[in-house]
């Protein structure tokens, strides 16, 4: 309520108490800037960004739900000062096994793109052929990928959060996260049991996130009305 009023600028929760206990009234007071929220994991590996999405709130997300997961993302990432290179996952490369769930993420991409046609974003692929782009260019050099990819969009939430914990439990990565995006107001939670560090990182992302939200609502305000 604190953050609604304007009393806060952000709210960073979740220490002691589990996601649905944040998210829930983050949801109901706050709401959503478009149809939907969603949650996105940065990782930090071997001196390389990647960001996961969506590994925290949307179950089976549609076509529509999956491109305005890739979009949001997209949006976060910039806000950081980063470049999005996207690569919408599946178990399937380019259509190379035809089904429902590849054909999905197939449609997430164009109505992506018809949105931000200057954004680079291809899918669907493997997770592994999206992370080797010598195997991309070489094996399917049509891809519209001209930088490693630093956002993996899952298909559903099984395998977003999924593979979040195999990469953590296998491999040494920092990780940040979750960091939501499309709410109204920048709401973030914490894992339960969180240490200090994460609680510092995740708060450095919603001050970012607040001073955005400040500057767009100047912005807002200083804009002509049009003469009647």
């Amino acid at each position: 309520m604190m953050v609604h009023q304007g009393h806060a600028d952000g709210m960073v929760a979740g220490v002691d108490v589990s996601y649905p206990e944040v998210l829930t009234p983050a949801t109901q007071v706050i709401g959503p800037s478009g149809r939907l929220i969603a949650g996105l994991y940065m990782l930090e590996h071997n001196h390389r960004l990647y960001f996961f999405a969506d590994c925290t709130v949307n179950v089976n997300p549609s076509a529509e739900e999956l491109a305005e997961i890739a979009l949001m993302a997209a949006s976060q990432l910039e806000r950081l000062q980063l470049e999005p290179s996207i690569a919408m996952l599946s178990f399937s490369n380019f259509g190379s096994v035809p089904g429902p769930e590849s054909d999905k993420v197939a449609r997430a991409v164009e109505i992506a793109r018809s949105q931000r046609p200057s954004l680079m974003i291809d899918g669907p692929m493997q997770a592994d052929v999206a992370l080797d782009l010598d195997f991309l260019k070489e094996h399917f050099p049509f891809a519209n990928l001209t930088k490693r990819p630093n956002l993996l969009v899952f298909p559903n939430l099984d395998a977003g959060n999924t593979s979040l914990k195999l990469v953590r439990k296998l491999i040494k990565a920092h990780y940040i996260g979750p960091i939501l995006i499309g709410l109204k107001k920048p709401i973030h939670l914490l894992a339960r049991g969180a240490e200090i560090n994460m609680i510092t990182n995740i708060t450095a992302i919603a001050s970012v996130d607040a001073q955005q939200v400040e500057e767009a609502v100047k912005k807002e305000a200083d804009e002509p009305v049009g003469a009647l």
